[in-house]
């Protein structure tokens, strides 16, 4: 055990100091460093040590431009930062501005397999009431493939058969 008790308060501080000073150079390129091959488990890692307030800055900042959030889901590299980002919100306010930026593409979302883990990821981590935008949005999709599905039946089918009836 260490003598001087005021030694662990010191070095929890400069560890402290130094995650802050890292973390205000890279927030500005977050996205640019979610996408990185390297960059990307940068990010895990802060990910793993930042406070609410500094996960609500990150968010902000892959949120603040539409479509960001769903390009860096769908992205190979941060795919599964997205699914940690997912997995560890916690406060309302980055739910709030989360769900609006993965409902921009969520067509796109479900029809890629990185897209599609980050879905079943916020299905999994978030409540039903969070989730509900992805049900919404699933039944809609579903209601345009019936409707097409029906259309296409009356183009091309319905007029077969009337062919059929004057032959």
């Amino acid at each position: 055990m260490d003598a001087d008790p005021c030694r662990g308060s010191f070095e929890e501080d400069r560890i402290s100091l130094h995650t802050m000073i890292i973390f205000s150079e890279m927030i500005p390129h977050a996205a640019e460093l979610m996408i990185n091959p390297f960059g990307n488990y940068l990010m895990q890692k802060i990910l793993d040590v930042c406070n609410e307030e500094h996960k609500t800055m990150i968010i902000l900042v892959v949120t603040q431009e539409p479509g960001l959030l769903v390009w860096i889901s769908l992205n190979a590299y941060s795919t599964r930062l997205v699914h940690k980002l997912v997995e560890t919100i916690k406060t309302m306010k980055q739910i709030f501005l989360v769900k609006p930026a993965l409902r921009h593409g969520f067509l796109n979302l479900v029809r890629d397999v990185n897209g599609n883990h980050v879905i079943q990821r916020c299905l999994h981590c978030l409540s039903t009431q969070d989730n509900k935008f992805i049900n919404e949005d699933a039944t809609l999709i579903w209601l345009h493939i019936k409707m097409d599905a029906a259309c296409y039946q009356n183009v091309f089918l319905i007029p077969l058969d009337n062919n059929e009836r004057s032959s």
